[in-house]
């Protein structure tokens, strides 16, 4: 079963030395099964600024608690650490002592890192937006909106524990719903937009016009992680072009 699945497995015995490993280990690692089975898993796998680590085992194999679930790094033949969340168990024989543990993880390095590349990306952004007058969004590549400044609220009138519940489409104005979707669709395909002009509801049903100005969040290596965007209100501006419009023709018709 744990040769089929995208997690890693492997299990030790009272000694910390490999007694089992599956393919996924050895895909993440770059080790043949031959340079693991009987290895010291901490001697080869585990850095050596986390002691903590070693710790654990030897107290769980001492009859202490081993922790059930746990988040520890671990080092591939190259060098490269990769962050592992894991859920341990430990093994025991019919006396009930303990005999090793075996473990599953599911490698986390990509997660973590977007998520810290989407949480500074958030801190710039709450350091630029706070006292901006345009309405400043960011979401993560789940969609979930992860943060909005104040002048949000003021332009589309909803609470900021609301605006976390509604998705981005709900407050477009339904005539021009198709085009802000496709839009929406496209960021997370990594395009961006500029200068976008299209009708938003508010929280009152009051129609206004925003200028949107959109793009990706990427990490540090260029993978996107989220999206960023400012609405700006140009309903004033658009009224008096309409207004204009509308005397041009008066004019041209006297």
């Amino acid at each position: 079963l744990l040769e089929n699945v995208e997690l890693v497995g492997v299990s030790l015995d009272e000694d910390g030395r490999v007694t089992f490993c599956n393919d996924h280990l050895l895909e993440i690692t770059g080790y043949r099964r031959e340079e693991v089975l009987g290895a010291d898993w901490f001697a080869t796998f585990v850095p050596d600024d986390r002691p903590d680590v070693v710790e654990a085992f030897r107290a769980g194999m001492e009859g202490g608690a081993l922790p059930t679930r746990s988040e520890s790094p671990i080092r591939t033949k190259h060098g490269e650490l990769r962050l592992v969340s894991w859920t341990n168990e430990v093994l025991r024989d019919a006396r009930g002592d303990a005999v090793g543990t075996t473990s599953l993880g599911e490698d986390v390095t990509d997660r973590r890192a977007a998520e810290e590349a989407l949480r500074r990306s958030e801190e710039r952004l709450r350091l630029m937006a706070t006292n901006a007058t345009d309405a400043v969004f960011a979401y993560d590549m789940d969609r979930r909106l992860v943060f909005a400044n104040p002048a949000v609220e003021r332009l589309y009138g909803y609470p900021p524990e609301e605006l976390y519940r509604r998705g981005f489409i709900a407050w477009g104005h339904p005539d021009d719903r198709d085009r802000i979707r496709s839009m929406w669709e496209d960021l997370f395909r990594g395009k961006a937009f500029s200068g976008e002009e299209y009708r938003v509801l508010t929280r009152d049903g009051q129609e206004r016009w925003v200028s949107g100005t959109w793009g990706p969040i990427l990490d540090e290596e260029g993978r996107q992680v989220g999206v960023q965007g400012v609405d700006r209100n140009v309903t004033e501006r658009r009224r008096a072009e309409t207004a204009l419009r509308e005397a041009e023709a008066r004019f041209r018709t006297l």
